[in-house]
């Protein structure tokens, strides 16, 4: 049976919505249930395309997908079910699509190239898309944000970034990670992920967990896994910090005032198809509703759902029929042609991309 592989979940009411990786068919998962939803309207600029190009953010009822390598910022209204193209710019031909973070502020979401601080920024409102630079001439590994503060921490893990996007104004302080520890991440960059909380940013590597205090810039190690195991996506939920595996069966949810492991949670459900000969993280980019924290599992059929309250976990699979995605596609292409605002494109612009 085949998977259907999501690496990132994003919720917007009681649902679940993920772009399917290998396809690129936009989707719905009901949690109650685990069925699964396909949407044949799926724009042609997500379709065939997989979702580590793709970002997607939730405002309310909706949802703002920034695809076609950065290019396109379609939105989907999840009450009417309905794309609509807000922002397309064939002339952003030189970006890099390795994407050091993105985030929405006021009328217009951002999305940060990782190469020399350059950046996007998609006015909602106008419905314009601009390219701009940060003035940040160095190689960022993630960035995060909190309101017009942007907070870029470079490829080399020495740098700290603070770009004010209201003013333009960007300061540059050191950092003493390698004063702290050595990064040899499994990943092939040199953290995980970086995570912004009540005036901290968490830096992430497969054995590490950092902190640093964003007013005094001090670095403290606050978790350490001994086997390397940190998963790429931690999940920080009220004064709980939750620490998925990388490879191996174990959940960590520790409390972050006090550091101490409130909860250790085995995976040890037969359903969950895993190898750990696979050179990736167990889980992917997770979401929240209500109490409940949703984790992807990657080539999986299914999700894990941990309650922040109580800890408890379940594994949650899809009531999914292959034959339903296979379906989506080829009613797309039998339509001939997919309507986007005012422009049409063809089946022959739909095989290229499938």
């Amino acid at each position: 049976m085949r998977c259907l592989n999501t690496t990132r979940f994003i919720s917007s009411g009681n649902n679940i919505y993920f772009i399917e990786e290998a396809d690129g068919i936009f989707g719905m998962i009901v949690p109650e249930t685990g069925i699964v939803k396909f949407y044949e309207n799926t724009p042609i600029e997500i379709l065939g395309k997989n979702s580590f190009g793709s970002v997607m953010i939730q405002e309310q009822n909706e949802i703002y997908i920034v695809c076609n390598e950065g290019r396109t910022l379609v939105l989907f209204d999840c009450i009417k079910e309905i794309f609509t193209i807000i922002s397309n710019n064939d002339d952003l031909t030189d970006l890099n699509c390795s994407w050091a973070g993105s985030f929405k502020y006021q009328e217009s979401i951002y999305l940060f190239s990782r190469e020399n601080g350059d950046y996007i920024q998609y006015d909602i409102k106008q419905k314009t898309i601009h390219k701009k630079r940060s003035g940040i001439k160095d190689k960022l590994c993630w960035c995060c944000n909190a309101g017009n503060k942007v907070y870029c921490i470079n490829w080399e893990v020495n740098s700290l970034y603070i770009l004010d996007i209201e003013t333009q104004v960007t300061e540059t302080y050191a950092v003493g990670v390698s004063e702290k520890v050595n990064l040899p991440s499994k990943s092939t960059i040199p953290l995980q992920s970086v995570v912004y909380d009540d005036g901290c940013i968490y830096l992430v590597d497969s054995r590490y967990i950092l902190r640093m205090e964003l007013e005094t810039r001090n670095i403290s190690i606050i978790y350490d896994r001994i086997e390397n195991d940190n998963g790429a996506r931690i999940c920080i939920k009220g004064d709980s910090v939750v620490v998925p595996p990388y490879r191996g069966n174990e959940i960590v949810i520790f409390n972050k005032r006090d550091l101490s492991v409130r909860r250790q949670i085995e995976i040890s459900d037969e359903r969950i198809i895993y190898t750990k000969n696979t050179d990736f993280s167990k889980t992917g980019i997770p979401c929240c509703i209500g109490d409940d924290i949703l984790f992807p599992l990657i080539s999986t059929n299914g999700y894990l759902k941990i309650n922040s309250q109580n800890y408890k976990m379940d594994f949650c699979g899809f009531n999914f029929d292959e034959n339903s995605l296979s379906e989506t596609i080829k009613k797309i292409m039998e339509a001939g042609n997919v309507i986007i605002e005012n422009g049409k494109f063809g089946l022959k612009d739909i095989m290229k991309v499938l």
